[in-house]
């Protein structure tokens, strides 16, 4: 053979080589690095809202007033009632800039309600969930806490928010969830921006910070985002005594939720107590008796969004807000345990490709990655002892606030 044709025949073997190795990784950046790299960089967008008015070298709550503010002789009550089933909404592709304050919820919570007239049943007792106040809850110094946010496409407020609390040196996770209704104690100077910006029902709750946060062009935090670092500055600064600091956060919008749900196939999910329907002439037809229920992502969500309770003759009495915490928690044991396991840990990629358009978060490295796939897989092998904890507290009417449901979580 010639020199030529022996020079064809590498040839041809090079360019095979390199075909299929240009094919071997394009498989690989399709099933790997794509949703990866998709998945890193899916952060909420830093934020510049002009000239700060405040920023992390300013306090941003007074927590004395807490220890003043005056209870009401009676209550503000919850009593909304949910539909059936939550109709059906396109999910965004980014989180809303600028979510309305006002909660619906507050209409049907003014002092005038007549909810005494409710029959009284206990709320059920979630098992492995406790109820504390701020003052009785503390992390361990050592621990990566993660702040987890759950977001009402409709109004854009935070109505979940919780704090997962990883520890290796105890080999424990705790869970806190925090009252969506806990009054905020804002500084002076941060009262006056709200209120030259028109006061709302409800805009001292929690649930309101990430538009606070916008409204004061916050600046300085450690994410960049306004709305994320004041919520974080506001968390930090009410449970300073807790050692609670926010090292990561997670922005979950309820189309994320319904589709991870369904990505996994559903889940078993113990209700606690008989659901009955608060739908119209549904009303009194059971929809869940006590027990395990296969739920899909749409029926998952319904049952983590209820605060509402009725029995077969109508509405009965509902602790609102901290039921459906507690219900929230109960969920997340479940997730946790069907879930989170070493199988689906390896479905990751999958997981960060559907969940990439959904989902904003600051684990925009392959180091953090690395560390909370290490976190999940010694959940996997059940190393961890899991604490779930609905922080609420008394109900309370701030001076000089519009009436709303306010909680008041150093207390109670």
């Amino acid at each position: 053979m010639s020199r030529k044709g022996k020079n064809r025949g590498g040839n041809g073997f090079l360019r095979g080589f390199v075909n299929v190795f240009i094919i071997f990784f394009t498989i690989i950046y399709v099933f790997m690095l794509g949703p990866l790299a998709g998945f890193i960089g899916n952060k909420l967008p830093e934020e510049y809202l002009g000239e700060p008015l405040i920023d992390v070298d300013k306090p941003v709550i007074d927590l004395g007033e807490l220890d003043t503010t005056e209870a009401p002789t009676a209550a503000p009550t919850e009593t909304p009632v949910m539909p059936s089933e939550p109709p059906a909404t396109e999910a965004p592709t980014e989180p809303p800039a600028t979510p309305s304050v006002v909660d619906p919820s507050d209409s049907a919570s003014k002092p005038n309600d007549d909810s005494s007239s409710l029959p009284y049943v206990p709320d059920p007792i979630v098992q492995g969930v406790k109820k504390a106040n701020g003052s009785q809850i503390s992390l361990e110094k050592d621990a990566r806490n993660v702040l987890l946010l759950g977001i009402d496409e409709a109004t854009g407020l935070s109505d979940t928010i919780m704090i997962i609390s990883i520890c290796d040196r105890t080999n424990q996770v705790q869970v806190l969830s925090i009252a969506r209704d806990a009054y905020v104690p804002y500084s002076q100077e941060i009262k006056d921006v709200i209120k030259r910006n028109g006061e709302s029902l409800g805009i001292y709750k929690i649930n309101a910070c990430l538009h606070i946060g916008r409204m004061v062009k916050y600046s300085g935090g450690k994410f960049g985002n306004a709305g994320i670092d004041f919520l974080c500055s506001v968390i930090e600064s009410m449970f300073a005594k807790a050692n609670v600091v926010i090292h990561d956060y997670m922005y979950i919008d309820e189309s994320a939720f319904i589709e991870v749900i369904d990505l996994f196939g559903g889940l078993n999910v113990y209700v606690n107590e008989d659901w009955y329907s608060a739908s119209g002439d549904e009303v009194g037809k059971i929809i869940y008796k006590k027990g395990y229920h296969f739920m899909n992502g749409r029926e998952a969500y319904h049952y983590v969004l209820r605060r509402g309770r009725f029995g077969p003759n109508g509405q009965i009495s509902s602790s609102g807000d901290p039921y459906r915490k507690a219900n929230q928690l109960g969920f997340m044991r479940d997730f946790a345990k069907q879930v989170v396991t070493l199988e689906n840990v390896a479905r990751f990629p999958e997981l960060m490709d559907l969940t990439s358009k959904y989902i904003f978060h600051s684990l925009n490295s392959m180091g953090k990655l690395t560390e909370y796939t290490k976190y999940a897989t010694r959940f996997a092998k059940n190393e961890y002892e899991l604490k779930m904890t609905v922080v609420t507290g008394e109900s309370i009417v701030p001076n000089g606030v519009a009436a709303a449901s306010y909680v008041n979580i150093m207390k109670g």
